[in-house]
């Protein structure tokens, strides 16, 4: 009998936050040597627990639309809602851009700046790597509101065993990894790789050496943001039962997914009533959602809650 359980929770296109357009100014000439690096409650370097914050190893790059070449930027100190990075100067005229994480290696394409996600992802106690997840950022002086530009997908292991290597794969022939690019100037920018682009990779993987326990460990991976429209497979290899094995989950949506595309797809953000849907807990505290003894959906009780849109046929998965 298999000791271990698999429950994985996917947000794979990621909802970005945005902000409000700015007005630049068309004349003149600027020039920045610091800048304050802002982060929304949902873009992080890094998870730890519940805040928000730059860790004092991050690097930035930086240009402008009067200087193509990246300018690195080093973690400085904290600031209200942020930290400040101080770098050598920096020219423009109405714009100027930052990326992160730093890499010497990254190319400037006008707006756009590539960025290679590796299809080996170091494991992190309850976090993705730092330096793993890239924001972007475009402002026109030295405040910088940075976002989001890849999704996160989060696996939750329980049972008796030892986990030596998770491998993430599409049903599609997605590519999860390699060089692709962000356009810094996109109202809400996504890093994404060309389906032609050479060195890619349809997988990514997590080495460890990680005991599981009745309390869920926590493994994330960063992917580009996409629809994985036939699933995916997660195969854990390690030893369970004093025996080396893999065990592969076969690919279909948890009821949590199904939840959260439901959601998604019946303008949930528009609800009366949606307390705790789409987080971490569990599915008997998402509001209007029954669930039985086991843990199955029996029931969602969503009347007068202004839903709009077209059911999707994954609603067929809850099968109680």
């Amino acid at each position: 009998m298999k000791k271990l359980k698999i429950f994985f929770q996917l947000w794979i296109v990621l909802t970005l936050v945005g902000c409000t357009a700015e007005q630049y100014e068309t004349t003149g000439e600027k020039a920045i040597t610091n800048l304050v690096a802002t982060l929304p409650p949902t873009t992080r370097t890094h998870l730890n627990s519940t805040a928000v914050e730059w860790d004092v190893t991050d690097e930035l790059g930086v240009f402008s639309d009067a200087q193509s070449a990246i300018t690195r930027y080093t973690y400085s100190s904290k600031a209200d809602n942020g930290a400040i990075f101080k770098g050598d100067k920096v020219e423009g005229t109405t714009s100027f851009y930052a990326i992160y994480p730093y890499n010497a290696a990254s190319t400037v394409n006008g707006t756009k700046v590539t960025y290679t996600l590796p299809s080996k992802q170091p494991y992190v106690q309850g976090s993705f790597a730092p330096g793993i997840c890239p924001m972007a950022a475009t402002s026109s002086d030295q405040n910088f509101f940075f976002k989001q530009t890849c999704g996160l997908i989060r696996l939750n292991l329980t049972g008796n065993g030892t986990v030596k290597k998770i491998v993430l794969q599409g049903n599609n022939n997605e590519v999860l990894a390699g060089t692709g690019e962000i356009d810094l100037a996109a109202t809400q920018p996504e890093f994404s790789i060309s389906a032609n682009a050479s060195e890619t990779s349809k997988s990514i993987s997590v080495d460890c050496d990680i005991q599981l326990s009745a309390t869920a460990t926590v493994f994330y991976f960063v992917i580009p943001a996409q629809n994985f429209t036939k699933g995916l497979n997660i195969t854990v290899s390690g030893t369970f039962d004093g025996q080396e094995k893999e065990l592969l989950n076969e690919g279909g949506n948890s009821q949590r997914d199904v939840l959260v595309a439901f959601y998604e797809a019946m303008g949930g953000d528009k609800w009366t009533k949606k307390t705790n849907w789409c987080t971490d807990a569990d599915l008997s505290q998402w509001e209007g959602v029954s669930v039985d003894y086991q843990g199955n959906v029996i029931g969602l009780y969503l009347r007068a809650n202004n839903l709009v849109g077209e059911i999707p046929a994954c609603i067929g998965e809850l099968t109680k």
